[in-house]
């Protein structure tokens, strides 16, 4: 018995408490604990939300607000604010610069949108492609009729951000299914009927993603047509063209809005609401936000810590100091 007692003596060491608080403290930071503040669950929309942009390079021209702005800036602003008041919902964009393609696949990430204003950016000048409003509906059917194949239990909506100039030199045809497969429409122009002359857009960054309109340098058109509007320096002044965009609202039985400046009317997202219902998320996960605790942990340890490497440095000091006797 006095054996069993003797191999339990370390029992009676600090240091055995000690390094057992410090492996109990490094398990708790692990955890990392959280004090909540509050509990929030998580909600969802069956509403997805298709971004149709118009990024071609008459987008550049500065006149909105009073040639304070760029349409593609006003473009980007309504998107952004689309995107805060319809939390829980699913958001896509389509663009038409050079071609016309899915910038940002349907996805419930926000932020997603937020960071993809460089798809509203027009491009190199030299480069891009005139506005093709009949192939970029006729693209943005395909993807709603592959996607509703998958999830027809979703309402979907466009938001159709252009300033309606279609230099194609084709009449728009939207394709006919395509009211069918929407829930609501909105169709938004950017511009002013006076019009603006275009800037010269290049690329700069590492990929190609930075905007920048070069000073003084202007899209310049030499042709004849009649629905080019240009100065007597043969610089192209872009107007809006709100006729091709109301008959665009129209086909699609939707509601079309001039935008200015950030008070967008709350007409629109009240539309766009109206095509939603909102649901709790179906798992009954609930989120708990608040202050992390793992810190109050950190510092106990560094305190048991500096206790152990003082008494280590007790014992050698202690050692060498009986060896030196």
């Amino acid at each position: 018995m006095k054996k069993l007692i003797k191999s339990f003596v370390f029992l009676k060491s600090p240091t055995f408490y000690r390094r057992l608080g410090m492996l109990i403290l490094t398990l708790l930071m692990l955890f990392r604990f959280t004090i909540s503040s509050e509990i929030s669950e998580r909600e969802t929309s069956n509403l997805n939300v298709w971004f149709v942009v118009d990024a071609t390079g008459s987008m550049v021209a500065k006149d909105v607000k009073n040639g304070d702005k760029r349409r593609f800036e006003q473009a980007q602003d309504d998107a952004a604010y689309i995107v805060s008041k319809l939390p829980g919902a699913k958001y896509s964009i389509i663009v038409q610069d050079f071609s016309t393609y899915s910038a940002v696949p349907m996805t419930f990430n926000a932020d997603a949108i937020v960071a993809a204003a460089p798809y509203f950016k027009p491009k190199d000048s030299y480069y891009t492609k005139p506005s093709d409003f009949t192939e970029v509906f006729a693209y943005t059917a395909q993807r709603l009729v592959k996607y509703k194949e998958r999830y027809p239990e979703r309402n979907n909506v466009i938001v159709f951000m252009s300033d309606g100039e279609d230099v194609s030199g084709k009449s728009i045809q939207l394709p006919q299914n395509l009211p069918g497969l929407l829930d609501k429409a909105i169709v938004f122009g950017y511009g002013s009927t006076s019009g603006s002359l275009i800037e010269m857009v290049g690329i700069v960054g590492e990929n190609g993603s930075d905007f920048t309109a070069i000073t003084n340098e202007y899209v310049t058109y030499f042709g004849d047509d009649s629905n080019i509007s240009v100065d007597d320096k043969h610089r192209v002044i872009s107007k809006i063209n709100e006729t091709n965009l109301k008959q665009i609202a129209s086909t699609l039985h939707g509601d079309y809005y001039h935008r200015e400046d950030n008070n967008m009317p709350n007409a629109v997202i009240s539309a766009l609401a109206s095509a939603a219902s909102i649901q709790h998320d179906p798992s009954g996960t609930t989120t708990n936000t608040g202050a992390e605790t793992y810190w109050v942990f950190a510092i106990l340890l560094l305190i048991l810590l500096a206790w152990e490497g003082e008494d280590v440095l007790a014992r050698v000091l202690s050692e060498r100091s009986k060896k030196d006797v």
